[in-house]
């Protein structure tokens, strides 16, 4: 993932990566596959294959997600289950601060701290299919 023509006065990046779409019979609805946050404003993208952990050596920070003993801070890609198209969509925030977060902080923690200091912000939606 790569991005350019950064907003000035950006400090770091948040990405989001989320399947907006309800998995019927399980009851889940905008399931979260990445969140990133505080990845250096100097950065113009991220590397194949981040390392799974909560801190990262550049000092970004990674969302668990699952529950319990399963709960893996790292990327999780399209799994979505036999049936109609599903909606990943990336996301990319640019934004005027670093959040002052625990590492354990949720999705929901994540988007009200950066509420208020998007400088700048990319869309990308792919799709994904899973045959029956």
């Amino acid at each position: 993932m790569s991005w350019k023509q950064v907003p000035p006065g950006t400090q770091t990046f948040l990405v989001l990566v989320h399947d907006p779409e309800p998995h019927p019979g399980k009851g889940l609805t905008d399931i979260t596959h990445w969140l990133i946050w505080n990845i250096p404003g100097t950065a113009t993208g991220l590397p194949e294959a981040v390392p799974a952990g909560g801190t990262l050596p550049d000092g970004s920070h990674q969302v668990k997600r699952g529950n319990g003993a399963n709960a893996t801070a790292a990327y999780g890609g399209p799994c979505a289950p036999p049936g109609p198209d599903h909606h990943y969509t990336y996301e990319l925030w640019a934004l005027d601060t670093k959040l002052d977060l625990p590492e354990d902080a949720t999705r929901a923690d994540i988007m009200k701290a950066a509420d208020g200091h998007v400088l700048g912000a990319a869309l990308w939606i792919g799709k994904f299919h899973r045959a029956q």
